[in-house]
């Protein structure tokens, strides 16, 4: 009997890998691809959803600009005739004046009066020497543009002023024997009263204003006494209100100077006495005694500048009444026609009448404008000729 062989259990023959390794490796396979493309379906969704890049233009690089300076607008305090024959303004710096305009040597003409229509417009009434010819004329400083307002056959215009809202232009003419007293609205221009002609030699009397709110306006003058149709010697100023209708609404005989309070009381000079009433119904109050003249009042209606004669008439001084304090200061010598340009300063005229050694600022024999601070008495001379006149404030700024 055959003994069987034993075989090594290593002799035997089994397979390399087991079965189950091979579903585990393909588990394995699956599920690392599958990964792979749950991911790169992620990426393809993220991708989707994103705006394509567009290129943006480079930003460019900004230009540097030089710096603009910026210039004050520049603003006039007064303006005044010279020698008749031509008009300057003074800035707010109180040193720079233009000349607004001038009549030639060759040319017949003079420049009688002034009143400024904007801050920066300025009109004036030019008449000829010789005939019966007077034109009001507007000169716009900043475009330097001429505009006429008014044609006029009379030999001078005094005075004139505009209403409030420039519609309307109150003023004062001498045409042959008469002084009259006219209204213009738009291209009608009517007299509204004619007065027996009056030679005013310190052309001080003739005066046009208007209330604030424009409701009236007023003329100051001089006038004469008639009787039996024969003008008398006696002469006297007189005040005449007008409603803005042209209706008068009073009359102040022997009044001078004339101001607004408030819109429905007047202020005025009369009988050494500034005094004020309401327009159009009887009664004065007095603000003060007055032995000066041509009282101006300051802006803020307050204060008063005038001038007066000392020592016989030899020296002139310049003075201001305080209304709040009720109170006449003498603020110093030599200056005459006095008008308010602020609330401290006045521009007047070195007096050329004033010859004593106690007139400390004559110093030219011809006319000087200066101006004078009220506090503490600085004089600055501003322009000199034969004659300066009709220092208008701008009260239009």
């Amino acid at each position: 009997m055959e003994t069987p062989v034993q075989t090594s259990e290593f002799a035997e023959k089994k397979p390399l890998f087991e079965k189950s390794f091979y579903r585990k490796l393909f588990k394995g396979l699956f599920f690392f691809f599958g990964l792979i493309a749950i991911g790169i379906g992620i990426v393809i969704f993220i991708a989707s959803q994103k705006k394509p890049i567009v290129p943006e233009d480079p930003t460019p690089t900004p230009e540097i600009q030089p710096e603009k300076t910026v210039r004050k607008e520049i603003k006039y305090l007064f303006a005044y005739i010279k020698n008749g024959t031509s008009i300057f303004a003074l800035e707010d710096n109180f040193q720079e004046k233009i000349l607004i305009s001038e009549i030639p040597v060759s040319a017949d003409g003079i420049y009688t009066t002034l009143a400024w229509k904007e801050p920066a417009i300025l009109t004036y009434s030019k008449c000829l020497t010789q005939g019966n010819a007077c034109e009001l004329f507007s000169y716009d400083i900043k475009n330097n543009s001429l505009k006429p307002e008014l044609v006029s056959t009379a030999s001078k215009i005094n005075a004139f002023e505009w209403s409030p809202d420039r519609k309307y232009i109150a003023y004062i003419s001498e045409e042959g024997n008469a002084t009259n007293l006219r209204f213009k609205s738009g291209t009608i221009d009517t007299q509204l009263r004619a007065i027996p002609l009056v030679s005013d030699s310190t052309n001080t009397y003739a005066k046009v204003l208007f209330s604030d709110d424009g409701q009236y306006f007023v003329f100051s003058t001089l006038m004469q006494t008639q009787v039996a149709e024969k003008v008398q010697a006696n002469t006297y100023p007189a005040v005449y209100i007008y409603r803005i209708n042209g209706i008068q609404n009073d009359l102040i005989s022997g009044a001078s100077d004339p101001f607004f309070v408030d819109n429905q009381i007047i202020g005025y000079k009369k009988d050494g006495k500034l005094l004020y009433k309401a327009i159009g119904e009887e009664g004065e109050s007095e603000i003060t005694n007055f032995i000066g003249y041509n009282p101006q009042v300051s802006p803020n209606g307050k204060s008063f500048a005038y001038w007066w004669n000392e020592n016989n008439d030899l020296t002139v001084v310049l003075g201001v009444y305080d209304s709040k304090l009720n109170i006449h200061r003498n603020i110093l010598r030599g200056i005459i026609l006095p008008t308010w340009i602020t609330q401290d300063k006045i521009a007047g005229i070195k007096a050329d009448s004033c010859l004593g050694e106690s007139c400390l600022l004559y110093q030219f024999q011809t006319a000087s404008l200066a101006i004078v601070d009220i506090l503490n008495g600085e004089v600055t001379p501003v322009d000199q000729a034969k004659s300066i006149s009709n220092i208008t404030f701008n009260r239009a700024n």
